[in-house]
């Protein structure tokens, strides 16, 4: 996984969760701590993600923060356009459509 599609994994798992820590994302990407304290470094700018030190602490996004309610995953973004070759004309707009609209991939191609 490329260090963008990490970063919105990221903050899929914390919209999921609510809060977690930089161990259990680091544990769970592969990756050193390091990396994933830059990834929040970075995801900090655009998101409002708070950062609790201590015996409780973590990391944790505001329960009234959705972003992601209707947003596709880079898998079901690949997916979809990889049925448009045998799609008619009527559903290869609609795919077109869906994919152009929800995918986070698209906005990086």
């Amino acid at each position: 996984m490329d260090t963008s599609g990490r970063r919105n994994e990221i903050i899929r798992i914390l919209v999921c969760r609510r809060k977690t820590t930089i161990g259990e994302l680091a544990r769970e990407f592969g990756v050193s701590k390091l990396t994933i304290q830059r990834d929040i470094g970075n995801l900090i700018l655009e998101y409002p993600i708070e950062q609790t030190c201590g015996k409780n602490g973590g990391i944790s996004i505001p329960e009234w923060y959705h972003p992601y309610c209707r947003m596709l995953s880079d898998e079901q973004a690949k997916t979809l356009r990889s049925l448009l070759p045998k799609s008619d004309e009527r559903q290869a707009t609609v795919l077109r459509q869906l994919i152009s609209e929800y995918s986070t991939l698209e906005r990086r191609i």
